[in-house]
């Protein structure tokens, strides 16, 4: 009787002894770098949004000039759309990791579903495919 509650107790203790606490400290720790990885994508989101709102609206009235400002005036609204067009692509991958960490789906690749790695996350917090899976995307 008594080597059973022993057993019991040792039991008891090792149960309460495990790794939760730790998993706890993972899961925090994972949770901190989130939000300040979700901090940061709103605060590129709003940058981004700025920009387009403030880049020009090309009038088309046309001036009298000679062709070489005729080809110029296109080459500057062919970049400045290339650029909001590239911008506009961003935001959407922004808004979409904004909903992933949300969701608690962030930091997964959408090709292999393998893990992202962190400094791929902190220098690109809109990352959608981890590297291996980028080069094969490129």
């Amino acid at each position: 009787m008594a080597k059973q509650k022993i057993k019991k107790i040792v039991a008891k203790k090792a149960k309460n002894a495990s790794v939760p606490k730790k998993s706890k400290k993972i899961k925090s720790i994972k949770k901190t770098k989130f939000k300040e990885i979700k901090e940061k994508l709103i605060k590129l989101k709003n940058s981004i949004i700025a920009d387009i709102k403030n880049q020009p609206i090309n009038e088309d009235t046309k001036d009298i000039g000679d062709e070489i400002d005729d080809v110029t005036q296109t080459i500057e609204k062919e970049i400045t759309f290339d650029l909001s067009s590239n911008e506009k692509n961003i935001l959407k991958d922004i808004e979409l990791a904004i909903k992933k960490i949300e969701n608690n789906t962030y930091g997964i690749c959408e090709l292999c579903k393998g893990k992202i790695e962190i400094k791929r996350l902190k220098a690109i917090p809109y990352a959608r495919y981890c590297i291996k899976c980028q080069m094969k995307q490129e």
